[in-house]
């Protein structure tokens, strides 16, 4: 990009969010490669470790989706009649006409995703939990649907896909017992449990 080069490096981090440990690789590298031989023939005068290409913290949905670093997550609900009628106060046909209507707001709006307030859920869940707080804004890219056929059944089936979710289940703030605690309850505590 005009008179640098940006180079992406792309890291396994296994049951950790990785911030600081690619943050790290990547400035020990740059900085291997500014005093080598190759760096001196390449005529490389600085280094930035940080070229703000990733989507870290960055709502960048392109990346996302394309290129996801953290963990995809797909998952699904039903509300009863019974519960929508009782906890929304309407019919499941006034509430998937309203939330069909705020997806063509989102298309009107060039909103990337289509979903319901993820962020606050999500922010929730990564203090419960020990993760970065600042990286809900990239992980809160979701794509929401709404099934429902009176005609076949009284309830509303929901399905949400959130390409990347930037967690870890070990590192950072789950070292703490409370966050611990919470991850063991989701079955994500430990290595291998991301």
């Amino acid at each position: 990009m005009g008179m640098t080069v940006h180079v992406h490096f792309e890291y396994e981090t296994g049951a950790a969010a990785g911030q600081n440990m690619t943050e790290i690789a990547t400035t020990v590298a740059t900085r291997k490669l500014l005093q080598s031989d190759l760096g001196k023939e390449l005529k490389i005068i600085k280094v930035n470790p940080e070229g703000n290409i990733t989507a870290d913290k960055c709502g960048v949905a392109a990346k996302a989706v394309r290129h996801p670093r953290g963990v995809q997550v797909m998952v699904w609900g039903t509300v009863t009649r019974e519960a929508c009628e009782r906890v929304f106060r309407c019919h499941p046909t006034i509430l998937v006409q309203a939330l069909r209507e705020a997806q063509k707001g989102d298309i009107r709006n060039s909103i990337e995703g289509s979903s319901v307030n993820v962020a606050n859920v999500m922010a929730a869940l990564f203090i419960a939990t020990g993760q970065d707080v600042a990286c809900v804004v990239e992980s809160c890219w979701a794509h929401l649907i709404v099934d429902y056929d009176e005609s076949t059944s009284p309830d509303i089936t929901f399905s949400m896909f959130l390409p990347s979710v930037v967690v870890g289940s070990v590192g950072g703030g789950t070292v703490y017992s409370t966050q611990k605690e919470a991850l063991s309850m989701l079955g994500c505590a430990g290595a291998g449990k991301k």
